[in-house]
């Protein structure tokens, strides 16, 4: 009898803990044969699906699936993989659903079944730039024909205002004397205010001159602001100087991408050769250390390693939009799991947490 109580006594806590119900996503090796447990498979693709230093995931993707699986009361596992095998998996069903963000193209469609789409996106180039000196900077983005034509339209418009303050007091203001000289004084005050310097030598005394005079108060702020955004714009928008401008430069430079992404299969498309990789980290790496001219992958996911890699001053992505993409949950064929995901998707997209969730991995859009 006593050995029979002490049986009880080492095994039933083991039971017990054995059958801990799912926190986080982590389960226990016996929750893990629970065939009534979803298999939620995923690729690092930050700051979508991501790991942190205690190994748990997170990142936009977790947080609005298990949003989703709290609303539908389901338990569930993590399952990571690499790209390539996550989409054999989903193809051949051996997880429930994949909630990496995947693009949807017609090659996929034909594979296995999408949700609707959560993120908008496009793909990026990342190249390796050289810092421009500012005398450079200067002469290649302020000296232009523009800013050439911008200088005479303001000046053009100094001497406007400056006439007609002179026409409005030349016949009862001495400030503002008959003739060319006073002319030349008209367009001095109106240089001098537009600078905001305003001296206080010549003033308009006319009901129209100080209507004129408060006109061109207001129109000089606007033009000033305007003009010094401009130059600031100029001067520390594009500090980095690079051979890869365009899509099309891609064909000349040596240039990588992730194994079975779409977008290499975009680049294959137009006959660029690419460079097949593993992770996205490796893909920095080479360019970094100026093995490849450029690492051409999803827009979001490489402006947020970059920035958290701090690789801003060496590291550049070209501002253009390619091939516009849309992100979303993928599931096997005919999984009945896609009507019930569906509306709860929407209904996370249109509340104000997924804002939220989108401001904190600097997501949001204009």
């Amino acid at each position: 009898m006593r050995c029979i109580f002490i049986i009880l006594f080492i095994f039933l806590p083991i039971e017990f803990f054995s059958q801990n119900l799912y926190i986080d996503g982590k389960i226990s090796h016996t929750e893990a044969n629970d065939s009534s447990k979803l298999v939620i498979g995923l690729k690092m693709s930050p700051p979508f699906t991501m790991k942190n230093e205690n190994g748990r995931f997170t990142g936009v993707s977790i947080e609005l699936w298990e949003a989703i699986a709290q609303e539908l009361g389901v338990k569930f596992e993590y399952r990571e993989y690499e790209l390539k095998e996550l989409l054999e998996a989903v193809e051949k069903g051996s997880i429930d659903l994949c909630i990496s963000p995947l693009t949807v193209t017609p090659e996929r469609l034909t594979k296995f079944d999408f949700t609707q789409p959560f993120y908008t996106s496009s793909i990026g180039i990342a190249v390796k730039g050289t810092q421009k000196s500012f005398a450079i900077l200067l002469v290649t983005n302020i000296f232009t024909l523009n800013f050439l034509k911008a200088v005479f339209a303001l000046l053009g418009t100094i001497f406007v205002l400056g006439f007609f303050l002179w026409l409005a007091e030349r016949k009862v203001n001495p400030n503002f004397a008959n003739g060319m000289h006073g002319m030349g004084d008209g367009i001095w005050w109106s240089a001098v205010t537009m600078a905001t310097v305003g001296y206080g030598d010549k003033v308009p005394v006319t009901p129209l001159g100080r209507a004129i005079a408060v006109f061109w108060m207001f129109l000089s702020l606007i033009i000033i602001s305007s003009l010094t955004a401009s130059i600031t714009t100029a001067l520390t928008m594009d500090r980095m100087s690079t051979n890869i401008e365009h899509l099309r430069d891609l064909a000349k430079h040596k240039s990588a991408s992730i194994e079975g992404s779409s977008t290499e299969a975009f680049l294959q498309k137009r006959g660029m050769k690419v460079h097949s990789l593993k992770t996205i980290e490796e893909g920095l790496r080479l360019l970094e250390n100026g093995e490849i001219d450029a690492f051409v992958y999803d827009k979001p996911i490489l402006n947020y390693l970059i920035q958290q890699n701090y690789l801003n001053d060496k590291l550049k992505i070209i501002e253009q939009d390619l091939n516009l993409q849309y992100y979303s949950f993928s599931l096997p064929r005919n999984s009945k799991l896609l009507n019930q995901i569906n509306p709860l998707l929407i209904k996370e997209l249109e509340s104000s947490e997924w804002k939220r969730i989108l401001d904190l991995y600097n997501l949001s859009k204009e």
